[in-house]
């Protein structure tokens, strides 16, 4: 239903609200009929801003037909009963006879036939909103949410390619049926195991169940892994399967669903875990006790290709378990594998059973196979008129033969009924004759190796042009190496056969394979056994039909190659603009522009190529100047491209990684360092590659470093349309990659996992080799203040809710919530015997057992808050506070071992030294303790002029201390006895962090750069990139990777001992602000020496530079002009300077703070100045100030066009949150104000921050002003509102030349006829802007900035002309950006229209 009418039946109603409550003081007689009608109006009203509400939130609804026509049919009646109550023409009637009171105009009968419809028109809405969930009014389109769910293909039971697959014919297995039957039954049920070695048949058992619980309607869903067959063989799409099945067998659960699509549309793509809780347990919960008992069914869990995933899963269905309202029970298939048997092993036997196939007594299944083989065989007898075939006899011979194993059975049935030039009396007999032959191979496969040489030599011996060894091993060894199943139209595009080579290789082999009439359809193993069989040597002696593994995958990546140099091109699925996101592409357009051959070769030509031998993979090209070099040369981005948009960018680094690997020989040196290269590229860019694969050939190749081999090659300035210049950085530096994680605290576990806290509450795990989000941990319900992981590979975590939180890093699952600490919990530590130990602010440490999660003991003492504590060598545990002391514990029976006492501040850091302790705290002291005896070893005292503050200390086991001072990173070695400082500069010292080899300290500062120092106090280098200051570092536990955080969530990866060092240029160098003048002829920045510099953008030399400033500038701005410059200082100043000759024209004792406001009037003659409530102007040509405006307190402002009035707009806060603006107008000559609007925002007031903008029209007959969700047009001299847009984001604001636009940074606002639009487009001015990485021109995403080349300061930090950019480099030197006119020239995002002549 189209929402407007919704909207016009409300305001019609609120209209009638209004006119009735005109008579109600006047009417005395009809006071009752008054009350009830407005009562009925108003219930109506809601009952309608309610379905608004819900279309607006849901964005689809689907009313009842009754309902439409209610509300059309509704608007008609108000709109009368409107017509009925305007005084309008009643007045004049009135007013004639000398009456001035108001007539109720309606009898008694027309009042109730009003109320009468109305309320039809309720009881008809409550009855739509009330209706049963299986017709649920106002929903979300079901069908079109639940698309959005990522299915695995064929992974049902019952989908089409497993339609011929078999299951339990009558009589057979009937024990085994049974027993799962009455499993499933139960109310406490959880797991149930059905385990067997190959060929017992367990996938045949779980079709068959899965069957029989679909037919009761207890069959929840189902997934059948298959190793090695796309989807299938991996968790990547598990838990969307498994929704997607519920919700279309349960279907009270869809709402449920819809709705964690709708609050999460990436849930597809994020972690196993958050999946199983969104769209499987949480449904469940919300739908508690209104299905059935439900069983999931899940087949051949061994065949999922990641052991951590296996584990996971049941991880997940044991948690499952925990809910009590939760009917769900798990049938779980597979081969007794090792980490499938560790798994069950750690459950209790309440939660899962088991039935192990090959252990079920031999008559038994022997029995069952008996039954099979004579049903098959009787259906075989029928198709070729065959009565009494076989005898008995015979049968039980093909019994005895399987050993118990029922692909033996089924593969004689198979190979019998399979299309021959022979009778099957005769195949049967030949299988009878050979079956007691040996000499094939030994041990529990010989009766299965047997059968597949038979079946094959026959099929050989009927197909002469299989014959060739050759054919068959290029074809049939393809099939089973492959990574993925292909079907025969893909597998002959892929060899580069034609479909009837590729046919004729497999078509005699399908009692083997599953080969589907439809080419389009993919071949399967009927049984993986058959795939072990051909790949080993010992099992498989005759020579025709042994697969070498290396020669079939290095066949296979060679044709993978020689497909992609054939396919790959720029642009491959031909969108139309480089800005096109995946999350925007249909899967048809992927699919029809990459068919599956090349997305099976993209992503996996490498795997086959790392299967081949050395000297297999040399002859595919893997060498400088072979087959892969020139693939790196003219074809990587195109690949790069297609790995983007399949989503598959992870498995592209862990590609590259293995080159390298395949390459470390040194024999070809030239392809290592371009493919190093390639993995630097992709690393860097993983980010934009995964969002829009486009910005490859423009963003990613712009910010690579100038000499980078991919950007080198690649790279044509003269046929790009943005250039960069000069380029900040010239190779690779150490850091690897950038996470955007919104980190607070960071820690690597020994195996390399690594561990990110955030603000939300969330901890997130990170894959550091290629940056994939892991998962993502919630149970926390504030910032995470620490972080720690166990010698064990657990994980602790400390937070702001008082709570400590012990994880399963492998499963992603919370082990327990541990409570008692009654404040923020800032510190967390294991010992080395796995105890955790906790500080709060609460003035406590708590020791807890984390296998148990009980509380052992509580330690207090501290009179102020813990801030750090660690565990000593010797087992103590040692905590330091605020209180000034350190305190050292006996974890065992939690008594306190003695107090060291001396600091005269708080103590900020401790660490554990072989000989004892040493301490930092904000007094300026180090201090080193021998903690046996409780007494001060020695003292270092920081140097007054250096400052006092938060230090933070690690100790090596050999005994080199890393101290991170205030301004100064200082090393301390214990044998010598001496403190030396390793640097004593101008930035203050935060945190700091040693690796485990002793061989590296690194120090972290407030200018955004970490230093890494060697044992010789050396300083090795600086590692920049950082925008914010940083917050925590860590090594892994290898000394091979640091990772650290800023206060603006960056986390970094990096290698401190790759790349060239470019160490930050000097202090004096570092660029905070830059600005362009209006022309755009001049750039003006200011540097950490307090000056002004004036840069050339065109040719980015300096021009000259300003000095005067004794403190750091804060703000600079030039005049319209371009004749003068204003700056502000620290030391409270406002400087005029001459922009062409850079001499200082005034200086104006303004005394502004940090967050000043300046800004030039139109006509360059004032300069307007505010800071503390009162904003000043000044005469720029004498500096004198022409008038004070009191109690001013603006966010933003603007100058008439007239330069007489100037416009302030400003928000009042209550409690952090904006409940009205306002707008004053003041007069320029008097100062005095002449008027001010307040104006309340629409909605709960929930802006926590707002950013105000504010512009007038060129001609000043219009005001326009901004906050963070609507747009406003002014009356500018009467202060009205004219018109609201509903915006949101908007920061910026411009007016067009002519005025017909309002240009802004979300899109472009039409204020005029479309005719008169169209003739100004030149007119509109240029909005740039920066969003989530994205730079945006009028509303349109033009190019993705890298992290390192982001503005350090959003608002001051770049600047923007008309064609060019200036951008602070986070070494802190400029570079520029210069756009095109293909860039330029890209039409704006009109956002709204309206014509300013109607208002």
């Amino acid at each position: 239903m189209d929402p407007g009418t919704i909207v016009a039946v409300i305001q019609v109603a609120s209209k009638v609200l209004s006119l009735i409550s005109k008579y109600y003081s006047d009417v005395k007689d009809a006071k009752a009929d008054i009350e009830h009608l407005i009562n009925q109006i108003t219930v109506y009203r809601d009952i309608l801003q309610n379905v608004e509400r819900l279309i607006e939130r849901a964005g689809s609804t689907r009313l009842p037909a009754a309902s439409v026509m209610a509300i059309k049919q509704s608007h008609d009646d108000i709109k009368s009963l409107e017509e009925r109550l305007a005084p309008s023409k009643r007045k004049k009637a009135i007013s004639r006879l000398g009456r001035t009171a108001l007539t109720w105009p309606f009898s008694r009968e027309k009042f109730r036939e009003y109320v009468t419809k109305i309320e039809k028109y309720i009881a008809c809405l409550n009855l739509a909103l009330n209706s049963d969930q299986t017709s649920v009014v106002l929903k979300i389109d079901e069908s079109q949410e639940l698309s959005k769910l990522s299915v695995a293909e064929g992974a049902a039971f019952d989908s089409y390619h497993r339609q011929n697959e078999p299951r339990c014919i009558p009589d057979t297995r009937v024990d085994i049926l049974d027993r799962l039957h009455e499993w499933s039954q139960l109310d406490d049920r959880c797991i149930f195991w059905l385990n067997g070695m190959a060929g017992t048949g367990k996938s045949t058992i779980a079709r068959t169940i899965a069957a029989n619980l679909d037919g009761t309607g207890s069959l929840g869903a189902n997934f059948f892994f298959s190793r090695g067959v796309g989807d299938l063989g991996h968790a990547g799409r598990f838990v969307t399967t498994l929704a997607h099945q519920l919700a279309n067998k349960v279907p009270l659960l869809r709402p449920y669903m819809c709705e964690a699509i709708t609050n999460n549309p990436r849930i597809c793509y994020q972690d196993l875990r958050k999946q199983w809780k969104e769209l499987i347990i949480q449904p469940l919960l919300n739908s508690a006790s209104q299905y059935p008992p439900l069983t999931f069914v899940i087949d051949a869990l061994d065949e999922c290709d990641d052991e951590a995933n296996i584990k996971l899963i049941l991880q997940l269905f044991v948690e499952s378990h925990e809910f009590s309202s939760i009917s769900l029970g798990m049938i779980v298939t597979s081969r007794p594998e090792t980490p499938i048997r560790l798994g069950f092993r750690d459950m209790s036997e309440i939660i899962h059973e088991d039935l192990i196939l090959h252990d079920v007594p031999r008559d038994i299944i022997e029995h069952d196979i008996f039954i099979f083989l004579k049903y098959e065989f009787a259906q075989i007898g029928k198709r070729h008129n065959l009565e009494h075939w076989p005898d008995k006899k015979e049968i039980d011979h093909i019994v005895r033969a399987s050993e118990c194993l029922f692909i033996y059975a089924a593969t004689v049935c198979r190979f019998i009924r399979q299309p021959s030039v022979l009778p099957p009396e005769e195949l049967l007999n030949a299988i009878i004759q050979n079956s007691d032959a040996r000499g094939y191979s030994a041990g529990a496969t010989a009766k299965l190796d047997e059968i597949y040489v038979q079946i094959l030599r026959c099929s050989l011996k009927q197909e002469g042009s299989v014959q060739d060894g050759q054919r068959f091993r290029y074809v049939v060894g393809s099939v089973v190496v492959l990574s993925d199943i292909l079907s025969v139209a893909t597998l002959s595009s892929l060899l580069g056969l034609s479909r009837r080579q590729v046919e004729a290789a497999i078509s005699p082999l399908h009692s083997l394979l599953n080969v589907p009439d439809d080419p389009y359809s993919p071949i399967r193993l009927l049984h993986p056994s058959f795939r072990d069989f051909l790949l080993d040597k010992d099992r498989c002696k005759d020579d025709r039909f042994q697969v070498d593994r290396g020669d079939a995958n290095k066949c296979l990546a060679s044709a993978c190659l020689q497909l992609l140099v054939k396919t790959l091109k720029e642009n491959i699925c031909e969108l139309k603009a480089p800005i096109a996101t995946v999350n925007d592409l249909q899967s048809h357009v992927i699919d029809s522009h990459m068919p599956k051959d090349i997305q099976y070769a993209c992503q996996y030509w490498v795997d086959h190529l790392e299967q081949a031998t050395r000297e297999q993979r040399v002859e595919v090209g893997l060498c400088d100047s072979g087959q892969i070099d020139n693939f790196f040369h003219v074809h990587l981005l195109h690949w790069l491209e297609v790995l983007g948009l399949i989503r598959n960018v992870s498995e592209g680094v862990k590609m590259l990684v293995k080159l390298e690997l395949m390459l470390q020989n040194g024999d070809c040196p030239s392809l290592l360092a371009t493919v190093y290269d390639a993995k630097r590229f992709l690393l860097s860019n993983r980010t934009v590659l995964e969002d829009a694969p486009l910005q490859l050939y423009t963003s990613a190749l712009l910010f690579s470093p100038e000499k980078s081999l991919t950007r080198t090659h690649y790279y044509d300035e003269s046929s790009n349309s943005i250039r960069m210049y000069p380029h900040p950085e010239a190779t690779w530096g150490p850091c690897l990659q950038t996470l955007e994680g919104r980190a607070t605290s960071v820690a690597f576990s020994r195996d390399g996992l690594l561990a990110s806290g955030s603000y939300d509450s969330t901890i997130r795990l990170w894959d550091p080799a290629t940056g994939s989000l892991l998962c993502t941990l919630e149970g926390h319900s504030s910032y995470i203040g620490a972080l720690a992981f166990s010698l064990y590979g657990n994980l602790a975590s400390g937070s702001s809710d008082t709570t400590v939180c012990l994880w399963d890093p492998s499963t992603g699952s919370l082990l327990s919530t541990l409570r008692g600490h009654s404040d923020t919990v800032q510190a967390v530590a294991f010992s080395a015997d796995g105890k955790l130990a906790s500080g709060s602010y609460d003035k406590t440490l708590r020791i807890w057992d984390p296998t148990t999660g009980s509380l052992l003991s509580v330690f207090e003492g501290h009179s102020s808050s813990v801030s750090c504590l660690a565990f000593l060598i010797d087992g103590m545990l040692a905590s330091g506070s605020y209180d000034r002391t350190v305190r050292l514990w006996d974890p065992a029976t939690g008594s306190l071992l003695s107090t060291l006492e001396g600091h005269s501040a708080s103590v900020t850091s401790i660490a554990s030294m072989p000989d004892g302790l040493v301490s930092a705290g904000k007094d300026g002291t180090v201090r080193f303790w021998d903690t046996e005896k409780g007494v001060l070893l020695n003292l270092f005292r920081i140097d007054d002029d250096i400052g006092r503050g938060s230090c933070c200390l690690a100790c090596s086991p050999e005994g080199t201390l890393a101290v991170a001072l205030v301004k100064s990173l200082r090393l301390y070695n214990l044998s010598d006895g001496v403190f030396e400082a390793l640097e004593n500069n101008s930035c203050q010292t935060v945190t700091s962090e040693l690796s485990s080899d002793s061989e590296n300290a690194a120090r972290a500062s407030n200018e955004q750069a970490v230093h890494l120092y060697d044992q010789n106090q050396e300083k090795i280098r600086s590692l920049d990139g950082h925008t914010g200051e940083i917050e925590a570092i860590a090594f892994s536990s290898d000394g091979l990777q640091l990772v650290s955080c800023d206060t603006n969530g960056m986390i970094r990866l990096w290698v401190p001992h790759e790349g060239a060092d470019e160490s930050k240029s000097a202090v004096s160098d570092q660029v905070s602000l830059v600005a362009f003048s209006p022309n755009g002829k001049q750039l003006a920045s200011s540097s950490m020496d307090s000056t002004v510099q004036l840069w050339d953008p065109v040719k980015g030399s300096l021009l000259r530079r300003l000095k005067g400033y004794s403190k750091p500038i804060r703000n600079i701005v030039f005049s319209s002009n371009c004749q003068q410059l204003a700056s502000t200082s620290e030391d409270g100043t406002v400087r005029l300077w001459n922009s062409a000759s850079g001499e200082v024209q005034a200086i104006l004792k303004a005394e502004l703070s940090f967050w000043a406001i300046i800004l030039f009037s139109p006509d360059c003659a004032q300069l307007a100045t505010w800071d503390n409530n009162d904003l000043q102007l000044w005469d720029t040509t004498t500096g004198e100030q022409r008038a004070k405006l009191k109690d001013f307190d603006p966010d933003a402002i603007a100058f008439s066009p007239n330069n007489n009035q100037l416009v302030g707009a400003s928000a009042d806060r209550y409690d952090y949150k904006c409940s009205y603006y306002k707008l004053s107008l003041w007069d320029c000559a008097s100062g005095r104000p002449i008027k001010t609007c307040k104006d309340g925002f629409r909605g709960e007031s929930r802006h926590k921050y707002l950013s105000l903008a504010i512009k007038y029209s060129p001609d000043g007959k219009l005001l326009a002003s901004a906050s963070d969700e609507e747009t406003t047009l002014w009356d500018p001299i009467k202060l009205q509102k004219l018109h609201v847009f509903d915006t949101e984001g908007v920061e910026e604001l411009s007016f067009s030349n002519d005025g017909s636009r309002l240009c802004t940074n979300r899109g472009v606002i039409r204020l005029s006829s479309a005719s008169t639009c169209d003739a100004s487009e030149q007119s509109i001015q240029r909005v740039w802007s920066l969003d989530e990485g994205w730079l945006l021109l009028n509303g349109e995403n033009v190019l993705w900035i890298h992290p390192n080349y982001r503005p350090l300061w959003r608002g001051k930090g770049w600047a923007r002309s008309r064609d060019r950019l200036a951008l602070v480099h986070s070494s802190g030197r400029i570079f520029y950006l210069h756009f095109r006119s293909s860039i330029l020239s890209i039409q704006p995002r009109v956002i709204a229209t309206i014509d300013i002549t109607s208002l």
